[in-house]
């Protein structure tokens, strides 16, 4: 097996985060992302700040 230099993905985004980003209540987001996932305060950050601008 060869070691891989990508980190693991992030899980997948609740619903709950993804409305959150959809009503542009990012700060909410994040700290929905982080009770659902257990990820820390910056990967769910980035995960939603990417989120929303998917959505966008």
């Amino acid at each position: 097996m060869e070691a891989s230099d990508q980190a693991p993905e992030p899980p997948q985004p609740p619903p709950e985060v993804e409305q959150a980003v959809l009503l542009g209540h990012l700060e909410e987001a994040v700290s929905l992302y982080v009770t659902h996932t257990g990820v820390d305060e910056g990967t769910a950050r980035a995960l939603v700040e990417r989120l929303a601008e998917e959505l966008a």
